[in-house]
């Protein structure tokens, strides 16, 4: 249910629509109001992967710093940890993963599939247009007050795996 929004305030997000608004004080205030009237979870989540380059998948330590980048501990999922130190010593990434694309999709699969919060975001309209604030994943940060920008979009739909946005498992 989209939560009404003064035209003054409306104005504010679109238009940033496609980027992170930090609206003004009143904005702000309302960010917060509406996420209690509002709150919604999309079902998504997002997931950064930078790019894998030739140094990284050549050399076991620059790999797991690469892993870490993404989520802490991720190439212990990734890999099979019995097997590890007997291929560490003999081995590099590209050898055991043979190409990039295996690592990034495996690496999407387990992350899609960890029970986490959703992206949350409210749905607001003003003057018979409507509007999506995505607040993320971090629901501590609002909870606490600590945040005051959201990402705008014009529809769920322009949450995609592109943008790092990607449907849970």
């Amino acid at each position: 249910m989209a939560v009404r929004c003064s035209a003054s305030i409306f104005e504010q997000f679109q238009s940033g629509c496609g980027s992170v608004v930090t609206p003004d004080k009143l904005g702000t205030t309302f960010l917060y109001e509406a996420l209690g009237e509002g709150l919604e979870f999309s079902g998504l989540i997002q997931i950064k992967i930078s790019e894998l380059d030739d140094e990284e998948f050549s050399d076991w330590d620059k790999f797991e710093y690469w892993c870490d980048d993404i989520e802490k501990g991720l190439m212990w999922d990734l890999i099979d940890d019995e097997k590890f130190y007997e291929i560490y010593e003999t081995s590099n990434p590209r050898d055991y993963f043979i190409v990039k694309d295996n690592v990034v999709e495996k690496a999407l699969s387990i992350l899609r599939s960890k029970e986490s919060l959703s992206i949350m975001y409210v749905e607001i309209e003003s003057e018979s247009k409507t509007l999506f604030l995505i607040y993320g994943e971090d629901s501590d940060g609002w909870a606490l007050g600590h945040y005051d920008s959201v990402l705008v979009v014009k529809s769920l739909d322009d949450l995609t795996p592109e943008l790092g946005y990607y449907p849970q498992l």
